[in-house]
C-alpha cells in the first residue's frame, strides 16, 4: 500500500530511453501509376541547399501522463474493475480526477509510446522474452493468439484487470484490445460509449500514437503485428454512424465519392477489391492535396517534427480531406495485394495511407491533443472499416525452416539445416482475404495450417533423405500422394516445397470440393510454378461417380465443411450454411487418369467420409495401388457416429430399433475390410505429441506412441473412446514383395522414423 505523497513520487519518476530522429515535412505530387493508372503518391523530400543552414530541431516534449498510477496502481485496477479495491481512492486521488479526466495514461503508457520505432512496440507478446506483466499466470502470446484467432477474450479480461503499471505497459497495442473490447461490450450492455472510462484510455492512447512525428509506414507495422483491434473499432463506428454524430466530414467529392464507397462497402464486407480505375477516379477527384505525413520518410518510429503548418482556413491546408484519401490508398493496396510481385507498392500506398490518416486527425482537431479515436469513428470515410480489411492479407510467404521448428518442434536437419541449400526456401500461400478460421490461424502462426504433423513429419524425412543422396540405378527419388480434402493445400504445398528443395520429383493431386478453397489453391499452385506437379480437383471425393453432394460448415469454419449426411447438423447446429451441390468423384476413376502409377500417401480429412472415399478406392486398394493412408481419428469418428445414414446397405428401421449401435458396428467392419483385406494395410492407432496444448489432462495416454490394431473389434473400440485432435489411424502396406506396386516406396522406407 502506497500513501499518497509515496505513490505521487513515484508516479513522477522520469522517464527515459525517448530517441527522436531529424524529419522533414513531405509534399504531395501525382507522380504513381500502377497499371496505366495515375493515383496519387508524394514525393521524397528535397534536400536543403548546400548553403542553408537548417536550424537547430528540439525534440517535442512528452505528453502528459496521470499522476494516479504507479505499480500496482494501474487504470485497469482501479476504473475497470466490477468492484475496485478500496485502497485506490484517498484524497485527491478518486475516480472522476483518475478515470474521466485526461490525461489517463500513466508514464509507464507513454514511455512505452515513444518506443513507436522499436519493432517489441509492434511485436510485443509473443517476442523472444516473454512478458509476464507482473501475473505468474499472465502472458501477452496468448492474448495475441485470441486476438489473432477471434476467440473470447472473457476468459483472460479478469487477470488483465489487475495487471500492474509495467505489466499493462509492456504491450500498449494488447492494453489498446482490452480497453477496446471492453467499449464494445458495456455499448452491447446499452452504455454511452464516451461516458466509459476505456474509451477515454483508447481515446488518448491512439490519439498520442498517432500524433505529430510518427513515420509512415505505421499502419503496415500494425497491420502486420497480429494485434487486430479494428474488427471491434469498425463495430464501435458502425454503432456511431447511427448516432447524430455520424458522418461528420465534407463531401469533399461533387458526388460525395457514393460510386467509391458502394465500391468499399462491399470490399470491407469480404468481397471484391474496389476497381483500381474507380479508386483512381476518386483520388484524382478528391479537394485538396497536402496530405503528407509530418516525418522524414517510411523509416519506423517517431521523428522531430517541424513546426505546424500556418492554417489559412481551406481544406486543401488543413487537410480535411486527407481521410477519404488515406481510404482511396487503401483501396489501391487492398486490390494490388492478390499480386505478390506489386509487394512494394502495396507498401508504397500503405505508407501514404497513414501519412494521410496523420493529416486527416491533425485537420479533425487541431487545437486538441486527444479525440483520435472518436474522429476517425464519427468519419462518414470507413477507415477503420478499411483496416480490418487490411489486415486480412490475402498472400503471405511462408518458410520451410519455421514450420520445421515451430510447427514440427524440431532442429532443421540435412538440407535445412544452417547453411544447407534449402535453409531459406519459402513459398507462397494464397489464403481468404476476410475472417476464416485457417487464413487466421496461418496469418498468425507464419506456417502452414496442415492439421496433421505427421505427414510433414513423413515428408520432412523423405526430403532429408533424398537430399543427401543422388537418384541413380533403382533408387527412387519420387513421391506421388493424394490429399483428400485439403482446404487452401498448404500440407501439400508444404510438401512440393520441401521435396522440390531436396532435388526430388513429385505429384500431387488435391481434391477439395468448396469452390472458394479449391480456386485459391489452385492460385497458389500456379504462384509457384507447381503447374503440372500439383493438379487441384474440385471434386468431392466419394462412394460413387457423379452424384451430388451437400457441404456445410459454420460461417467462418469452412475449412471444417463436412457434408450433410456425415454429421453437419451435430458439427454446426443451426448455424450452418454452405454449398447446396457437389459433384463427386472416385479415386478409382480419377487416379489412372491423372497418374498411371502407385500413389505412395493417401491422406484424408473429409470430415466423416473416410469409410466412403475408400468404398470409392476399392479397385486401387485391392490392386495394391495404395502404399500408406493417414486419417483424423476424431474426423472419422462424424461418419462413425452417424453410420446408419451413410452405410451403403442402410439398416432396417426394426434393426436400428434394436440396436442403435449396429450401423456403427458395421462402419467399424467394412472399414477394417477395407484397410486390411481388400488393402493389404498394418493398421494402427498414432497418437502424436500435443504441440497445441489441445490435448485435455484427463487424457493420459502416452504421446507420441503407436499400437497396431488387431481386430475391427479394436478399431470400432477406438471409435468409441474419446479422441483428440492429435489422434491418427495410420495404415502402411506389409509384406511388400519386389516387383509389387508398393516397392520401393519412399513413403514405406521412411515410415517407421516417424511412427517407430
Amino acid at each position: 500500500f502506497f500513501s499518497a505523497a509515496g505513490r505521487a513520487l513515484a508516479a513522477m519518476a522520469v522517464v527515459h530511453g525517448r530517441v527522436w530522429k531529424p524529419g522533414f515535412l513531405l509534399r504531395a505530387k501525382v507522380v504513381f501509376a500502377l497499371h496505366g493508372l495515375a493515383a496519387l503518391g508524394q514525393a521524397p523530400p528535397t534536400a536543403p541547399p548546400p548553403t542553408a543552414t537548417p536550424p537547430p530541431a528540439l525534440p517535442p516534449a512528452l505528453p502528459p501522463a496521470s499522476g494516479c498510477w504507479a505499480r500496482e496502481f494501474s487504470f485497469p485496477r482501479c476504473c475497470l474493475a466490477r468492484n475496485p479495491p478500496a485502497d485506490c481512492w484517498e484524497g485527491s486521488y478518486n475516480f472522476q480526477t483518475c478515470c474521466l479526466t485526461h490525461p489517463v495514461l500513466s508514464n509507464a503508457d507513454v514511455n512505452a509510446l515513444t518506443h513507436a520505432d522499436e519493432d517489441r512496440f509492434w511485436t510485443c507478446g509473443c517476442d523472444k522474452e516473454r512478458v509476464t506483466g507482473g501475473q505468474a499466470d499472465w502472458s501477452w502470446c496468448a492474448v495475441r493468439r485470441a486476438v489473432m484467432l477471434s476467440w473470447d477474450l472473457g476468459t483472460l479480461y479478469p487477470a488483465f484487470v489487475y495487471l500492474d503499471e509495467a505489466g499493462l505497459a509492456a504491450c500498449p497495442l494488447g492494453s489498446f484490445v482490452f480497453m477496446v473490447s471492453h467499449v464494445v461490450s458495456r455499448l452491447n450492455e446499452g452504455q454511452p460509449v464516451t461516458d466509459l472510462p476505456s474509451f477515454l484510455w483508447a481515446d488518448e492512447f491512439l490519439s498520442v500514437l498517432l500524433g505529430p512525428g510518427l513515420k509512415g509506414n505505421w499502419l503496415e507495422r500494425w497491420l502486420t503485428s497480429g494485434w487486430n483491434s479494428f474488427l471491434m473499432l469498425s463495430h464501435l463506428r458502425h454503432y456511431t454512424q447511427q448516432t447524430p454524430e455520424g458522418g461528420e466530414g465534407p463531401p469533399c467529392t461533387s458526388d460525395g465519392g457514393r460510386g467509391f464507397l458502394e465500391h468499399a462497402a462491399e470490399m470491407i464486407k469480404g468481397g471484391a477489391h474496389v476497381p483500381l480505375s474507380a479508386s483512381s477516379s476518386f483520388l484524382a477527384a478528391l479537394e485538396g492535396s497536402k496530405c503528407a505525413p509530418e516525418s522524414s520518410g517510411s523509416g519506423g518510429g517517431r521523428a522531430v517534427t517541424s513546426a505546424p503548418p500556418a492554417k489559412t482556413g481551406s481544406w486543401d491546408d488543413r487537410g480535411v480531406c486527407c481521410l477519404p484519401r488515406a481510404l482511396g490508398f487503401m483501396a489501391i493496396s487492398d486490390a494490388i495485394s492478390v499480386d505478390w510481385q506489386h509487394k512494394d507498392e502495396r507498401r508504397t500506398f500503405l505508407v501514404l495511407a497513414g501519412g494521410a490518416v496523420l493529416s486527416g486527425l491533425r485537420a479533425a482537431r487541431p487545437e486538441g491533443k486527444y479525440g483520435g479515436l472518436g474522429a476517425l469513428l464519427r468519419s462518414r470515410w470507413p477507415v477503420l472499416d478499411a483496416m480490418d480489411r487490411l489486415f486480412q492479407v490475402p498472400i503471405i510467404d511462408l518458410s520451410l525452416v519455421d514450420t520445421i521448428h515451430r510447427f514440427l518442434q524440431q532442429e532443421p536437419a540435412g538440407l535445412f539445416a544452417p547453411g544447407g541449400r534449402g535453409e531459406a526456401t519459402t513459398f507462397q500461400m494464397r489464403i481468404f482475404p476476410r475472417r476464416e478460421i485457417v487464413s487466421d490461424m496461418i496469418r498468425y502462426e507464419k506456417a502452414p495450417f496442415c492439421g496433421m504433423r505427421p505427414f510433414l513429419a513423413l515428408i520432412e524425412r523423405i526430403a532429408v533423405a533424398g537430399g543427401a543422396a543422388q537418384c541413380r540405378g533403382d533408387r527412387q527419388c519420387t513421391l506421388s500422394f493424394i490429399e483428400g480434402g485439403p482446404h487452401l493445400g498448404d500440407c501439400t504445398l508444404w510438401a512440393a516445397a520441401a521435396l522440390e528443395a531436396a532435388g526430388m520429383s513429385m505429384f500431387g493431386v488435391g481434391y477439395e470440393p468448396l469452390p472458394d478453397a479449391s480456386a485459391l489453391f489452385r492460385e497458389s499452385v500456379i504462384a509457384n510454378r507447381w503447374d503440372g506437379r500439383i493438379v487441384v480437383v474440385p471434386l468431392a471425393l466419394a462412394a460413387r461417380d457423379g452424384e451430388k453432394v451437400r457441404l456445410a460448415y459454420y460461417p467462418g469454419h469452412n475449412g471444417e465443411g463436412t457434408t450433410v449426411r456425415a454429421s453437419a447438423e451435430a458439427h454446426c447446429g443451426k448455424s450452418c450454411t454452405g454449398f447446396s451441390e457437389i459433384d463427386t468423384v472416385t479415386l478409382d476413376s480419377s487416379w489412372p487418369a491423372l497418374r498411371a502409377a502407385p500413389m505412395d500417401i493417401l491422406k484424408l480429412s473429409v470430415n466423416g467420409e473416410e469409410l466412403n472415399v475408400l468404398r470409392g478406392a476399392r479397385a486401387l486398394l485391392s490392386k495394391r495401388q495404395v502404399c500408406t493412408a493417414m486419417v483424423h481419428v476424431f474426423k472419422a469418428q462424424r461418419g462413425w457416429e452417424s453410420a446408419p445414414e451413410t452405410d451403403s446397405a442402410p439398416l432396417s428401421a426394426a434393426t436400428a430399433a434394436a440396436d442403435d449401435s449396429a450401423g456403427q458396428r458395421i462402419f467399424s467392419s467394412d472399414l477394417w475390410r477395407l484397410l486390411t483385406d481388400v488393402g493389404g494395410f498394418e493398421v494402427a492407432l498414432h497418437l502424436d505429441k500435443d504441440v497445441t496444448g489441445q490435448v485435455g489432462p484427463e487424457d493420459t495416454r502416452p504421446r507420441p506412441s503407436t499400437r497396431v490394431l488387431r481386430s475391427a473389434s479394436e478399431l470400432d473400440h477406438m471409435f468409441r473412446s474419446p479422441s483428440s485432435s492429435h489422434d491418427y489411424l495410420i495404415a502402411r502396406q506389409v509384406d511388400v514383395s519386389a516387383g509389387s506396386p508398393c516397392a520401393g516406396s519412399l513413403a514405406l522406407q521412411h515410415w517407421s522414423e516417424v511412427f517407430g
